[in-house]
């Protein structure tokens, strides 16, 4: 394999596999930064204080999964909506994308996925107050259509039609008014953005380098690119108003690679990595140093918190492990249920009922197993 091919693989495994494990010292180059020093994974040595989480979560209402579906929440709107995919018990065979409103507990089918296959499945990319992007993915077939549905008036629009995609498709969204900014697999395992104006219809490719984690903040849009040529990393920010592109930030040599973006709408986080650990940094405070972890997968940052998927804490623990950290004061929540969404405004999270190790594989979002718990800020 030519060094340049092993380097591009290298790279998409973290962005792709989502093992992101970082560095404790890489370096960095742009104006006037410096790369951080030193590493650790315990909260009291970075000078964050742990709590149970039961102390931030205590308000939490319980929701219950609708009467005869299995409901897969994976994304969470400002308005308390969630959104995944679901089936009615004993039609397995037929998945759809499907909405539950946590205030009101109803429950509505959006669309009929289209089985090309019995691995055809619907993956949610973006959420806000109006708009829903949405994926049906074929990994049988390698193929994938994406969708818009407009909440208003229960429209749907295909964005991108059928096109050769991964074992795992990996997409990500950012919106600019009317614009969004998909970042999506075109072949042979290349990312690139592609820009949609929800007025006219219209769209045009404006990377089309390797690139990944598009995120608007302020006037840019952020996203991070790979150079195989020159074996680096760069953060790259495209101005909104007029188009032109600058890079900001890039790593120096294959050693460390940007693997994630993030933004809560006031800071732009960086996740930088390596084989060795993983270290979230703050793009505003010179690349101030928030913490490092062995592993961090499927982030969010909304509001003053941070959540991901990391490396268990416990020997018994047997599903994925899930952190939540409150930047803002510095607190580390030790969590130990289910999965975690954030949006502006709230927390859903799933709370078991049994052990985690006595929940089925597979089995996790039935009602006796777990429940749904939100809790607004």
């Amino acid at each position: 394999m030519k060094k340049k091919d092993h380097v591009k693989q290298k790279f998409l495994s973290f962005i792709i596999i989502g093992i992101i494990i970082l560095l404790s010292a890489c370096t960095l180059v742009g104006p006037q930064k410096k790369s951080p020093s030193g590493s650790t994974n315990v909260s009291r040595k970075i000078g964050f204080e742990e709590r149970k989480a039961e102390d931030l979560l205590k308000n939490s209402i319980s929701i219950p999964y609708p009467d005869g579906k299995i409901f897969t929440p994976t994304a969470l709107s400002n308005d308390g909506i969630a959104y995944g995919e679901a089936v009615d018990q004993g039609h397995e065979d037929q998945n759809y994308l499907a909405s539950m409103n946590i205030h009101t507990k109803e429950f509505q089918k959006i669309k009929d996925v289209e089985k090309t296959s019995n691995l055809t499945h619907v993956a949610v990319s973006y959420v806000d107050h109006d708009i829903v992007i949405f994926e049906e993915y074929d990994q049988l077939n390698q193929t994938g259509i994406y969708y818009l549905w407009k909440i208003k008036d229960a429209s749907l629009t295909t964005l991108i039609d059928r096109r050769p995609i991964g074992t795992v498709p990996v997409t990500q969204v950012a919106r600019s008014n009317q614009k969004l900014f998909i970042n999506y697999e075109v072949g042979d395992s290349l990312y690139q953005i592609e820009e949609f104006d929800l007025e006219t219809g219209s769209h045009q490719t404006i990377e089309s380098e390797n690139s990944s984690f598009p995120n608007v903040f302020k006037d840019y849009l952020y996203y991070v690119q790979i150079d195989n040529t020159a074996l680096t990393t760069k953060i790259v920010a495209y101005s909104l108003s007029d188009g032109q592109k600058k890079v900001i930030d890039q790593t120096k040599d294959d050693q460390c690679y940007y693997v994630d973006l993030l933004t809560n709408g006031h800071n732009l986080l960086y996740l930088v990595a390596n084989n060795k650990d993983a270290s979230f940094t703050f793009e505003n405070k010179n690349h101030k140093k928030i913490f490092s972890t062995s592993q961090a997968e499927t982030s969010i940052y909304r509001n003053i918190y941070l959540t991901y998927m990391g490396e268990r804490r416990s020997e018994e623990r047997v599903k994925s492990q899930y952190y939540l950290w409150d930047l803002k004061h510095q607190i580390h929540y030790l969590y130990d249920h289910g999965p975690i969404l954030l949006s502006d405004k709230g927390i859903l999270w799933i709370q078991f009922k049994k052990k985690d190790s006595e929940i089925p594989k597979g089995e996790i979002y039935r009602n006796e197993n777990s429940v749904m718990r939100y809790q607004e800020w």
